[in-house]
């Protein structure tokens, strides 16, 4: 015998598993995968990882069993794992309907019908079934249990209704599974609402709400129930779900409940995103900070919330801009004031969704500042070596003329003459041209760093003005362009 190292160890472990890995897959066809809810993995996943429909079929007990297995001893082996006797066990199927819910649909009374797992293929949902990520067959199943009560199934009724039950509590902004009750489909609401009552621990003399939950794609939809309705006229169907709360009164709405209805909670749910803010100045190395959000918010709404958490007075003093998901990185251009409607679109990028966004807080309001145009002008020596950069603030419409003496305001009275004589020289251009006529970047000013915001003038600049224009920096006391160092 020759000693094995760990790395010899670990080596032989991974080719076990890789040869584990291969014969699955040469004999997945052997096999059927069935996956087992029931009200246990309802009450543990409703309002804790799970809010909408019932279940969700990554977090429940999975069986990988081989097809000719009958159905008796997949029973048993339930009975092993779930406690529940084999003669008390009723299943049912899930279907997906057209609004993409999952309920379950349809039970397995004519035991005759299944031998072996295999003849459950019978009752697989042909629409959920292209859902699967693998090649083995996956049958889904609801185990009912025995009414707790008197510790029996129910014997099922042509008329028999399955619903379930969830409970919101508007004051503590909770939602959690009551469980499921069968009523006679021509049963009023009133009174499924006494029985719902009790299932939830409520007193008889509780004044509550209910919603059915219809869907949450690509909306949340929760329509309140009328008590002297009843399921068959508001053509409810097996599995469906009500969700019943505390009847929120006016003055209880006046405390400014976050979410005083389950519909609304639901859609905070549903459209609730937490972003990452970081400051534009410095994306790489500062992480910024996390804001939970609603996708629905509008520009306005998430510049407000913005501006609470930056203690900014003015929320039209943060520009926002977008994340770059390819180049991992801020996007080339902020987004303009009320330029986008919702926090949705400013989180897409290239079809693509992030959740990173990046701000700057300016030194005056984002509409003011848009009709302002940044002129850069830069200094050259006689052998073309930059001497000094200037940014100079203005409205789009000023002329150069209007630029010439906001560079001598900056510079100096002592600066006057030195610029008549620029100006003189045709360096400047035609005093009456419109600083929006100039274009981004340009002349000998050009550098690889990228200056996306900033139109160049340049010129020569000799001796006597060398130590006059090395004054550097923008009019504001912060430059909201100078954007990534540029």
């Amino acid at each position: 015998m020759c000693d094995a190292s760990k790395d010899d160890l670990v080596e032989h472990a991974e080719q076990e598993e890789k040869e584990r890995r291969q014969k699955e897959k040469q004999e997945a066809h052997l096999y059927v995968v069935i996956k087992v809810a029931c009200d246990t993995d309802f009450s543990r996943q409703i309002g804790d990882t799970h809010y909408f429909d019932l279940v969700n079929f990554e977090d429940v007990k999975s069986y990988r069993i081989h097809k000719k297995t009958t159905f008796e001893e997949f029973k048993g082996m339930v009975q092993t794992d779930f406690g529940v006797p084999s003669d008390l066990q009723r299943y049912w199927v899930w279907s997906q309907r057209q609004n993409g819910t999952i309920r379950p649909n349809s039970p397995l009374t004519d035991r005759r019908e299944i031998d072996t797992v295999l003849d459950l293929q019978r009752f697989k949902d042909k629409q959920y079934a292209p859902q699967e990520k693998h090649a083995l067959m996956t049958i889904k199943l609801y185990l009912e249990e025995p009414d707790a009560s008197y510790g029996m199934l129910k014997e099922l009724e042509p008329n028999d209704l399955l619903l379930f039950c969830k409970l919101y509590d508007p004051f503590k902004t909770k939602l959690c599974y009551v469980g499921h009750i069968f009523v006679d489909k021509s049963m009023p609401f009133k009174e499924i609402f006494w029985r719902l009552k009790a299932l939830a621990g409520l007193e008889d003399s509780t004044d509550i709400a209910a919603y059915e939950e219809v869907r949450f794609e690509p909306s949340v939809m929760c329509n309140e129930l009328d008590a002297d309705a009843s399921p068959k006229r508001t053509q409810f169907l097996q599995g469906d779900i009500i969700c019943i709360q505390l009847r929120v009164t006016p003055e209880a709405r006046s405390k400014e409940l976050r979410h005083p209805t389950v519909k609304t909670f639901l859609e905070y749910v549903q459209n609730s995103k937490t972003v990452n803010f970081r400051p534009l100045y410095n994306p790489k190395k500062d992480d910024g900070f996390k804001l939970e959000l609603l996708k629905t918010m509008s520009y306005d709404e998430v510049t407000t919330e913005l501006a609470k958490h930056l203690d900014v007075d003015n929320p039209y003093r943060i520009r926002l801009t977008q994340h770059n998901v390819s180049a991992h990185m801020p996007h080339r251009s902020p987004i303009k004031f009320q330029g986008m409607d919702s926090l949705d679109v400013m989180i897409l990028h290239s079809r693509q969704y992030t959740n990173i966004l990046y701000y700057e807080i300016l030194d005056m309001p984002l509409p003011y500042l848009e009709k302002l145009k940044c002129m850069k002008v830069n200094f050259y020596n006689d052998k073309v070596e930059l001497e000094g950069e200037h940014r100079i603030w203005l409205p789009k419409d000023n002329t150069v003329e209007d630029l010439i003496g906001a560079l001598k305001e900056k510079l100096g009275e002592d600066y006057i003459k030195d610029l008549q004589d620029l100006r003189s020289s045709g360096h400047f251009g035609n005093p009456a041209s419109r600083l929006l006529d100039f274009q981004t970047g340009g002349g000998a000013s050009a550098r690889q760093t990228w200056q996306p915001l900033h139109p160049c003038l340049s010129f020569p600049i000799g001796r006597k003005l060398r130590e006059r224009h090395n004054v550097r920096g923008p009019l504001l006391a912060e430059d909201p362009s100078d954007r990534h160092g540029g």
